[in-house]
């Protein structure tokens, strides 16, 4: 940031100088196309063909556990948190505190600087991020301008496994509140192709309500996740999944 910052600075100086002592427009037409080039190369653009390729240039695999094995234990249907003026008071409750934390291990994970981010094309986009997942987990489409985070998470002869993440606001014209999205999809490409993609975790909501989900992978490629709804005043279990992953996500129940 300080780099661009002081790369304007420099350029704005260029152009007052320039325009005093009447330097050639062409000379500064072309001063200023670099400028623009170097900045549109600070985030890099995606289609279809060359989400692939850029793929195959990701750093990894990734060493240790995926995920959180407070997944695998066992949550009551729904229970109660303390209001904001108990909270001080209340006892810890240790439901909400490993669906705290599971839901911090989302952030986390988006924020690792091993993950390289690009900007999808709209095709690439609904690719990654295709309608019958939105509709199934209530999700929203992110705008055109925004970043997913990529991390190849394991190579094996059945492909690569590779997580893809993005978060944003989501308007919201009917809420008190603008929504927060934030999603992580893994990808299995095999042969070249995307063979498979499933959502792991996500969350979405405003500071009234959320929906989330978190999972974990075991050493055998069994992926476990479970969903969670979180109000002001209590937590909800939605139910649980477990996945096989192999040449493709098949699901176990």
């Amino acid at each position: 940031m300080h780099v661009t910052l002081r790369r304007y600075r420099a350029l704005m100086q260029f152009l007052l100088f320039a325009t005093a002592v009447g330097l050639p427009q062409q000379l500064m037409a072309q001063d200023h196309n670099l400028s623009t080039m170097q900045t549109t190369e600070e985030r890099t653009i995606l289609n279809s063909g060359d989400f692939r390729s850029w793929l195959s240039h990701l750093t990894g695999p990734v060493t240790g556990p995926l995920g959180s094995d407070l997944v695998l234990r066992h949550f009551p249907s729904t229970w109660s948190v303390p209001g904001y003026h108990e909270k001080k008071t209340a006892a810890v409750n240790p439901n909400s505190t490993d669906v705290d934390s599971m839901n911090r291990l989302l952030y986390e994970a988006y924020d690792l600087k091993t993950r390289r981010e690009f900007v999808p094309d709209s095709a690439l986009r609904e690719q990654l991020f295709p309608e019958r997942l939105r509709k199934t987990f209530h999700l929203d489409t992110f705008s055109d301008t925004t970043p997913f985070r990529a991390q190849l998470l394991h190579t094996g002869p059945a492909g690569n496994l590779y997580s893809l993440m993005a978060t944003g606001e989501i308007a919201c014209n009917a809420c008190d509140n603008n929504k927060r999205q934030t999603v992580d999809i893994w990808l299995l490409v095999a042969d070249g192709r995307i063979a498979d993609l499933i959502l792991v975790a996500y969350e979405t909501g405003d500071d009234v309500e959320k929906e989330m989900r978190y999972y974990y992978l075991d050493p055998h490629h069994n992926l476990f996740m479970k969903d969670f709804t979180i109000g002001e005043l209590s937590v909800s279990f939605n139910g649980e999944e477990k996945w096989h992953i192999d040449k493709q996500f098949t699901k176990i129940r």
